[in-house]
């Protein structure tokens, strides 16, 4: 009996939450394009991608690394993927979903095979691909919503697998190389409940390199998984100075009710302050900003202060009859104040 062992690296996708690969497999770098290419000895120049985006969500640029639908019950959703291979050697590449789940503010591939209920509803027009060199391939996924399922949020991988060759001395050992495409799907009718969350304790810190950092708890109030990022900008530092603005470190993806960290890591030359900490943060259309005062500690962990709340000014907006009526009744008081005003200092008439 030849035993097999198969090595994952899982690749992640530019401009969207990573998908991190589960205990066990190794994370390679992140690729410089929006699609997940493959760098290996053996596999390289294979690329994965999204080329249909919905209409309703053009402006939402999650949309356009993962699917992240709202479906009803009984519905069914397509959508077409590019595999590019810039390689100069004919490339097959394996198609095949997997389960995934967010924990610690990430996005987690699970091990293949791994399944859940999403993974039942995804299928494939074709599970592999014989992709020419410099050319490109493509392949159409099709989520199969039964009519009686649950209203929830599920979370799944698609998968596009390139496997090397075996390993000398008769080990029989695989190399593979993936790159993978987020499915969040949501389940109800209607819209659903909004995507939504808010900014909470600003914390200041130095690492154990001496960079200073900014952390901020972020929680997610909607009913949707948010991946967040963002900006922080530092200014009225010591002698006026400014700084940013600068990136977050990655993306922060939390699923609803959960809580999670967004950190940034500044300069080591910069001074310990005070300083005023402005952070600008987004998930798809959702946009958050929060503002506080903070110092840099020598070293370890400085003060957590809680966020600068901004003025919120409230418009009532009311019909077009009801301002009539209203500017009708303004008048009328008026007038009536007027005359009892008139009556009252007019003197008199003797007889």
């Amino acid at each position: 009996m030849r035993l097999t062992w198969i090595a994952t690296i899982a690749i992640v996708l530019v401009g969207a939450a990573a998908v991190t690969p589960s205990a066990g497999q190794t994370a390679a770098a992140q690729p410089a394009a929006s699609e997940s290419m493959v760098n290996d000895d053996q596999i390289s120049g294979v690329g994965f991608r999204l080329v249909e985006i919905p209409e309703a969500t053009q402006n939402d640029s999650r949309t356009e690394t993962a699917i992240t639908d709202r479906v009803d019950p009984g519905s069914t959703i397509q959508r077409r993927m590019e595999v590019m291979n810039a390689s100069q050697s004919r490339q097959t590449v394996h198609i095949y979903s997997g389960a995934a789940h967010i924990t610690d503010g990430v996005f987690v591939g699970e091990s293949n095979p791994s399944n859940n209920v999403l993974t039942d509803w995804i299928t494939f027009d074709t599970p592999e691909l014989i992709v020419e060199p410099e050319s490109n391939a493509y392949v159409t996924v099709t989520i199969s919503v039964p009519s009686d399922a649950e209203e929830t949020e599920l979370y799944a991988v698609m998968w596009a697998e390139v496997r090397g060759r075996d390993g000398d001395g008769g080990a029989n050992i695989v190399q593979a190389s993936r790159g993978g495409i987020r499915v969040l799907l949501s389940v109800g009718p209607g819209n659903g409940p909004p995507a939504d969350f808010s900014i909470g304790a600003i914390s200041s810190a130095r690492d154990d390199d001496g960079f200073p950092t900014v952390s901020a708890i972020a929680t997610n109030d909607g009913g949707r998984a948010v991946d967040i990022s963002g900006d922080l900008s530092l200014t009225n530092g010591p002698g006026g100075l400014s700084a940013g603005p600068l990136s977050a470190q990655g993306t922060t993806t939390l699923a609803p009710g959960d809580s999670g960290e967004v950190v940034f890591t500044l300069s080591d030359e910069l001074p310990n302050g005070p300083w005023d900490a402005t952070l600008a943060l987004k998930s798809g259309l959702v946009e958050r900003e929060a503002s506080a005062t903070i110092t840099f500690p020598d070293a370890g962990v400085g003060e957590t202060v809680a966020p600068n709340e901004s003025p919120v000014l409230f418009i009532t907006l009311v019909s077009s009859g009801a301002v009539l009526l209203l500017l009708a009744a303004a008048t009328f008081w008026w007038l009536h104040r007027r005359r009892a005003t008139a009556l009252a200092v007019t003197p008199a008439v003797s007889r």
